[in-house]
This record gives C-alpha cells, structure tokens and sequence, in this order.
C-alpha cells in the first residue's frame, strides 16, 4: 500500500539497482489501489475507511502513508469522477509502476462506473505501446471482509 510517490523514489529506484547489481531485467512494479469512480468522494471514502482503517495503526503501514504526505489509508484511494481517477491512475504509471490493480468499491452503480473506466484505460494503453501499464481487475475491495457494497 504506497503512492505514486514512493513508488518513484523508492520502490523503483530500489529494484532497479537491484535487478542491476544481480544482472537481470527490472522487473514488474505492480501497484494495488481502491478506486471509486464517483460523485459523493466524502460518502465514497467513508465507506472505503471501513476497510482500509485496519491499517491506520500498523508502524509499517503508518510510515508507508507518511511517505506520502498523507494521515490516514483511506487517502490512498483513488476517489472521484472519472476525469480525476484517470488523472490518479496515470500519476503511478508515470512513477514507474508497470501493472496496476485496481480494487473497485463503491454501490453497484459506482462500480460499474469503475469498471467501465479501468476497462477503457486498459484498452488505451494495451493499444497504445509494449511498454503500457498492464492491468489486473479485483472486485469488491479485493474480497476483504468488510468491503462496502
């Protein structure tokens, strides 16, 4: 659980020199992210703190977000219109990240909503290089109990 942030200046950077020193090809750096293609972010959020709130007291996990200028996990979700979570998404993709799974949460229609734009931003970039962002689709807040529905 890390942002764009970490990921360009730590996660890559780390495996990168690693994969160096070992003579191998960088491998994949893949990200996980709730996300939530909607209208009502506070509602949305509320709803996703439910499950992400577990790590709010874990050092580990507590340093993680830090990193990212953020306090709580929740923050690390991807939660807006569907201009704003393309926006989010592409922000790991610059940061090096090479496969991104995303978790949907939200009601029925907000994952619907997500899945169409996840779907659409795979098409994208599938089409658009070998070097595009992979995808991988979870449902549900990846099965965690407690995940809103």
């Amino acid at each position: 659980m890390v942002g764009p942030r970490t990921i360009r200046e730590l996660t890559v950077p780390t495996i990168a020199a690693a994969a160096e020193a070992a003579r191998r090809p960088a491998p994949e750096i893949v990200v996980t992210a709730a996300v939530c293609v909607t209208d009502d972010v506070t509602r949305a959020r509320a709803d996703i703190d439910r499950v992400l709130s577990w790590y709010d007291d874990k050092p580990a996990y507590i340093a993680a977000i830090r990193r990212e200028g953020l306090e709580l996990a929740n923050e690390l979700a991807i939660v807006g219109d569907a201009d704003l979570v393309r926006e989010e998404i592409a922000r790991f993709a610059a940061a090096g990240a090479t496969t991104f799974a995303a978790q949907f949460y939200g009601n029925s229609d907000e994952r619907a909503a997500t899945r169409e734009l996840i779907g659409a931003l795979a098409t994208e970039s599938a089409a658009g290089s070998t070097d595009a962002l992979r995808w991988v689709f979870a449902t549900e807040g990846a099965g965690q109990e407690g995940a809103p529905t």
